[in-house]
């Protein structure tokens, strides 16, 4: 791994020459008698060049990879825990790697075709690509092997492409001026949107997952909702090409990004620009949103907006090692940029820390006033599960329908929007009362949750005896999934959660026992250790004295109980077709040894 320092810009020379030059001074004056004089040399002058523009030091990391074949574009997963990284070569193939490590974890092999746009489903299980020939494909990154191509492609090489959050769409542009959704389970195209004039150059799904969003070559940003099946709105702000298209994960934002040199900013409750920054001298290769934090990556530069003061007077610019980004993201654990870039064979990844990185401008807020946004609502998440028709993308009806939220990493979690989804709620007077007793006990979940998570988790359990209301506990799971939330879970609060494990893997639902079997997954793996040592612990104390360890060894009993009993129940589902069964041999394949079902 490859340590750089920004260079020092010459003012700090400078500014230190005035200091060391004013002590001289002060000898004079003082000497003279004028003592303002000397105030004015030795503070005010050295001040005045010291804060007119100063740039710290930047430490940034970065490992250098050397490919087998050159890149034609790269893409990060969205898990920040564990991250990966892809690269599409000229072979065709997908490289993927973690990120800053140099051993592959995979290679996916395509047809002759560079490939030219790819993406990570949620779970980081499969990559989709597509060609310089139009093609799309689907691998598998754990057995390596393609899962399904894609017939009748694009007519001409695709741009870009995303997986959506919570089914099995994904969304592909091409220069052939379309868009298209694909269900990953079929071969055929599910939904083209042809309304553009000029070729295809980016495209995202919503954090919602009901619209899709297109950029074109002539500025052009489209929005499409995926359930009417028809354009939603159009954005236009940009007389450049469209580089970089990022929905805000929490809020209802969009940044743009344009190789005319500027990013521009959208509201999407009112569909409307609430800034514009002023155009660089060259285009901008990448945007991300998270948080209060709005980056922008170009030749050189990468530029820090804070969304309290949306200006570029106030805009913090970091220079920067790259020369066109691949991608970029934001590890808001650590208050790093992460970015890859590729040039020829060659591929660089690494991170810039925003905390200490940044200049300090003297130039004084226009007269104008800079907006400040406010974070007055929250994505509405709607599911579209199961398949679709063949022109519209309408959800599935289902018996007990659940309104699916995420949680806020950067903030206290929150597993619901502010309100219902609208038309679910207009529905019918059952409906009505059904969505609203769960938005009850989700706040006072969330609620309980902030202060104290082991009242939350009791609380849960005790709708589970009462069978109230299973929507609520496979909100919560799924919940369970972010970082975030698992970070809470600790020793103390983990007996509660596998009784709630249990109930959900015992009540037969489909999105309950997915939800179950995931975060079963990500607490063995969380707890294996703690689990094994004290499971020796234990063992070496029994037979030494079992009269000194016995809360230590009771505890541990108690736990490897509930575990086994879990795991049980998971096992028992082996024989489960779909996401269910997969992910069920997934979790049996990483269990510990100790619990290992017969």
């Amino acid at each position: 791994m490859e340590k750089r320092k920004q260079k020092e810009n010459p003012i700090v020379f400078f500014s230190f020459f005035f200091l060391f030059r004013g002590f001289f001074f002060l000898c004079v004056c003082l000497f003279v008698g004028n003592f303002c004089v000397a105030f004015f040399v030795v503070v005010v002058f050295p001040i005045f060049f010291f804060f007119l523009k100063i740039r710290y030091e930047v430490v940034m990391a970065t490992s250098v990879l050397q490919l087998p074949c050159q890149v034609y574009c790269s893409r990060f997963s969205p898990n920040r825990a564990q991250q990966l990284v892809g690269f599409g070569g000229k072979d065709g193939a997908v490289y993927v790697y973690p990120f800053e490590d140099y051993s592959r974890a995979a290679r996916l092999e395509g047809d002759a075709s560079p490939l030219t746009a790819l993406a990570f489903d949620p779970q980081q299980h499969r990559v989709v690509g597509g060609s310089d020939s139009g093609g799309v494909r689907l691998w598998d990154v754990t057995t390596e092997q393609s899962v399904r191509s894609f017939d009748a492609g694009h007519k001409s090489t695709v741009t870009g492409a995303d997986y959506h959050r919570y089914t099995d769409f994904i969304a592909t542009c091409s220069r052939d001026k379309s868009l298209r959704i694909w269900d990953t389970r079929k071969k055929t195209c599910l939904q083209s949107y042809k309304g553009a004039s000029a070729p295809l150059c980016a495209t995202q799904f919503s954090p919602n997952g009901r619209w899709a969003a297109s950029g074109c070559a002539k500025g052009v940003i489209r929005l499409y909702d995926l359930v009417s099946g028809k354009q939603l709105n159009e954005f236009r702000a940009h007389e450049g090409a469209i580089t970089s298209i990022h929905f805000h994960p929490e809020q209802y934002y969009m940044a743009v990004g344009s190789s005319d040199g500027s990013v521009s900013l959208w509201e999407l409750e009112k569909f409307t620009k609430v800034f514009q920054s002023n155009p660089l001298d060259t285009p901008v290769d990448a945007v991300h949103l998270y948080g209060k934090k709005l980056l922008l990556a170009a030749y050189h530069v990468l530029r820090v907006y804070d969304f309290t003061m949306m200006s570029d007077n106030t805009a913090i610019a970091i220079e920067s090692p790259w020369n066109i980004i691949g991608d970029l993201t934001y590890s808001s654990l650590l208050d790093e940029a992460w970015f890859v870039e590729f040039s020829s064979g060659a591929a660089t990844m690494g991170r810039l820390s925003l905390g200490c990185g940044k200049d300090v401008i003297s130039h004084p807020v226009t007269s104008m006033g800079t907006p400040s946004l406010k974070f007055s609502s929250v994505w509405k998440v709607e599911r579209t599960p199961g398949s679709a028709g063949n022109t519209i993308l309408k959800p599935q009806q289902q018996q007990n329908q659940q309104v699916r939220a995420e949680t806020a990493p950067t903030r206290s979690p929150e597993f619901l929007p502010n309100s219902p989804v609208e038309d679910l709620l207009g529905s019918s007077a059952s409906m009505l009362s059904v969505l609203r007793r769960r938005l009850t006990h989700i706040r006072v979940i969330r609620s309980l949750w902030v202060r104290d998570s082991l009242q939350a988790l009791e609380y849960l359990k005790r709708l589970c005896v009462d069978k109230s209301d299973c929507g609520v506990l496979t909100d919560f799971l799924m919940a369970m999934q972010h970082m975030r939330m698992k970070e809470r879970i600790n020793i103390t609060t983990l007996p509660d959660l596998l009784d709630l494990l249990a109930c959900a893997l015992n009540s037969g639902h489909e999105s309950s026992l997915l939800a179950a079997v995931k975060v079963f997954r990500s607490m063995t793996n969380k707890f294996r250790a703690k689990m094994d040592e004290a499971r020796r612990f234990a063992t070496s104390f029994r037979t030494v004295d079992a009269g000194v360890p016995e809360p230590m060894m009771q505890r541990y009993d108690e736990l490897n109980a509930k575990f086994k009993s879990v795991a049980i129940l998971v096992y028992n589902l082996h024989e489960r077709k779909g996401p269910v069964g997969e992910e069920v041999l997934e979790a049996l394949h990483e269990l510990p040894n100790f619990l290992q079902v017969e």
